[in-house]
């Protein structure tokens, strides 16, 4: 059986167990926060029909007891939430709140938890989760249990966002003074029960339950949102039409192959299609979109046109991309916002043109120094690529006549241009920082040894090619290279014990070396190092032979000039 129930109706109507053999609850910081930014998102879109993600549930001997197959984290992560809003109102004095929240926690009938996790996680699950107290309180009882820590954190977490929402500072605490506060909180948490939506399938055959059970564990199936909307657009789908749509959808899921999501892909088509659009609101805008067979054939037929461009940008072989910048983009960078935006640009000015190659530069350029560099948050990022996609998608076209060379005589051709792309710069302008603030950041950032590497590699390209010279061909093996070793306590660097954390991912402390070296020389004293760097092939690492020693100072002086290079190489929109 299967049927769409929100999650008011699931929690008081239901009781729920988690088999012994699913796995603990495992949903971490991320998790949490999508979770949370979700939430706040369909509140304030007045969005009635945010789905959740599917249930699969086995019906136990009890009438209203089930087994949860998949669905576990998602509902473990709203009880969470439940529980910190009953011990805000337990804080702030709210009766009224705090017997409004019990209910969808315990069986009012049995006296027994609504939900009870498997054997690593129900005692902590009761003792704390569902433990009546004090939150601000509650957080001190810190646990360092691995079965316990994402219960732990994910409690924290969410009371966190709750003060910085309701109270403006997370570091404020909740009191009586704040009783009329809990209605305003709790009805947060009923627009959450109401307006999420599960897509619950219900199965009664014990011996089926038990194949799903270990196919779902052994190979981590799961019902995904593109599964949804495959069965909604062929249910829209003419009976005379089906095979021929099921031959687009086949063509589409080989075309992307098995590396490449097809939930995502559908996530971006339809920014480039219609509009932005979070991943969970996918299936509802579809339901919206298309309501007849011509709708079905127009969406079908867009998916096929997009698939191979699409699988061309998010392909890991390095020849199929349509240009250098997008490479770096999608490979390098794992940018996961620009698609529907490339997509849309190719479509209107095909994928070898000058307007495309720039605009791909203009991805490049925003997304290191915005999002790699600056840490804008991640909506932040995909907003803006969002609003430029559907900048082009609305864009009329521009018509010029342009002289051509057509089998050998001068010909007047009529061709469309894009004159300006001062739009699109407008829109990336807003999160980009200028080069002052690009200068501070990179000198202060720690950065992530993939984020090292690509940054490295640029600008030991950049510097011969900027004299005038052939540079060094920086590949993929090139290995990165601490020079202040990872290891606090090895020999000879005894006078950076105490700033060791502080540096040891700056820029200026990393460098690029191939790997025999970099193996043999990581732990070593600077000087036998510096050594070593002497005959390296890469400039950036070879300078460090003339250095004496090496400390917080040099390490400074040295991301201050890495960080010089960077305003050429990806430039700012702050002057445009």
């Amino acid at each position: 059986m299967t049927e769409t129930e929100d999650l008011n109706t699931i929690l008081q109507t239901y009781q729920y167990e988690i088999p012994q053999f699913q796995r603990n609850y495992s949903w971490e910081k991320e998790h949490v926060e999508d979770f949370w930014n979700d939430a706040w998102d369909t509140i304030n879109e007045n969005n009635n029909n945010y789905y959740f993600g599917p249930m699969i549930l086995v019906k136990t001997n009890q009438s209203s007891t089930f087994k949860i197959v998949d669905g576990q984290q998602r509902i473990t992560t709203l009880s969470i939430l439940i529980s910190v809003i009953r011990d805000i109102a337990t804080k702030t004095g709210n009766i009224d709140v705090h017997a409004n929240t019990i209910m969808y926690l315990m069986n009012s009938l049995k006296r027994i938890p609504s939900l009870k996790l498997n054997n690593n996680n129900n005692e902590y699950y009761k003792d704390f989760i569902l433990r009546d107290m004090d939150p601000e309180e509650k957080i001190k009882l810190r646990t360092t249990n691995q079965y316990e820590k994402n219960l732990y954190n994910s409690y924290k977490l969410l009371f966190v966002k709750i003060k910085e929402q309701y109270l403006g500072d997370k570091k404020k605490k909740f009191s009586t003074e704040h009783k009329d506060l809990t209605f305003d909180i709790e009805d947060f948490l009923a627009k959450v029960l109401f307006n999420f939506k599960i897509f619950k399938i219900i199965l009664i055959d014990e011996d089926e339950a038990s194949k799903l059970f270990a196919t779902i564990n052994a190979r981590g199936l799961n019902l995904s949102i593109s599964d949804l909307i495959k069965n909604y657009i062929f249910s829209k789908s003419t009976k005379e039409h089906q095979e021929s749509n099921q031959e687009v959808w086949q063509y589409v899921v080989n075309t992307l192959g098995e590396n490449i999501k097809m939930d995502k892909y559908l996530q971006h088509h339809f920014i480039c299609w219609k509009q932005n659009v979070k991943e969970q609101k996918l299936y509802s805008s579809i339901e919206k979109e298309i309501r007849n067979p011509t709708n079905v054939k127009d969406y079908l037929k867009s998916l096929k046109h997009h698939c191979k461009i699409y699988s061309n940008m998010m392909s890991s072989n390095e020849t199929q991309f349509v240009n250098k910048h997008l490479k770096e983009l999608f490979l390098d960078l794992q940018n996961d916002s620009a698609q529907p935006f490339i997509l849309n640009a190719i479509e209107k000015w095909g994928k070898t043109s000058k307007e495309v190659d720039e605009i791909s530069k203009i991805c490049l350029d925003i997304h290191f120094r915005a999002k790699t560099i600056g840490g804008r948050s991640a909506k932040e990022i995909v907003d803006a690529f969002a609003e430029a996609a559907e900048s082009i998608r609305g864009l009329p076209p521009l018509i010029k006549n342009v002289k051509e060379i057509v089998d050998g005589k001068e010909t007047i051709v009529k061709k469309e241009i894009l004159v300006d792309i001062s739009y699109i710069r407008k829109i990336f302008h807003q999160i980009d920082f200028t080069d002052t603030e690009f200068l501070e950041l990179l000198k202060i950032k720690d950065f992530s040894a993939k984020n090292a590497k690509y940054f490295l590699s640029k600008i030991e390209r950049h510097r011969p090619a900027a004299s005038g010279t052939a540079g060094k061909t920086v590949d993929r093996t090139i290995t990165l290279e601490h020079i202040m070793p990872q290891n606090e306590n090895a020999d000879g660097w005894e006078h950076m014990k105490e700033q060791h954390d502080e540096f040891l991912w700056k820029i200026g402390n990393l460098t690029l070396l191939h790997t025999t070296p970099n193996s043999s020389e990581k732990d070593n004293p600077f000087e036998k190092k510096k050594k070593a760097y002497a005959g390296s092939d890469m400039l950036i690492t070879k300078y460090l032979e003339k250095k004496d020693d090496w400390d917080d100072v040099e390490i400074s002086s040295r991301s201050k000039d890495l960080a010089s290079d960077a305003p050429v190489i990806w430039k700012t929109l702050k002057n445009s």
